[in-house]
């Protein structure tokens, strides 16, 4: 399987976040900005819903288990496939890590990570 590379000119403030969103299964990063602290922070996402990846972002934007800011929207594209996904966060650049770490504790919980089918090596 080919390794996915990030692009070279990546903010830095979206890379913890790119990474970690591109370990879980099914789910691929297409662009991202972390706003520059002027805009929200977003990263746009390829999903497959037929595995488990999406699950976690699921988790990750909950309100029931996390103080949020985060969500995930539609967007439209003039280009197949037509619509897309949009991971937005606050406008704090620092934001990315915070909900970088938010994907390694939803991998990490032993009953969660089994609900959703996890088979990740972390």
């Amino acid at each position: 399987m080919k390794k996915f590379m990030l692009p070279k000119d990546l903010d830095p403030e979206c890379l913890e976040v790119c990474q970690e969103l591109n370990k879980l299964e099914g789910v691929r990063t297409t662009g991202s900005c972390c706003g520059h602290n002027r805009q929200p922070f977003k990263v746009w996402l390829d999903l497959d819903f037929k595995v488990w990846g999406h699950k976690v972002i699921t988790r990750c934007i909950c309100d029931r288990y996390y103080e949020n800011g985060w969500d995930v929207n539609l967007e439209h594209s003039d280009v197949e496939p037509f619509t897309g996904f949009v991971l937005i966060g606050p406008g704090d650049a620092s934001q990315g890590d915070v909900f970088a770490a938010r994907i390694r504790e939803v991998i990490a919980h032993p009953a969660v990570s089994k609900l959703f089918g996890v088979d990740l090596p972390r």
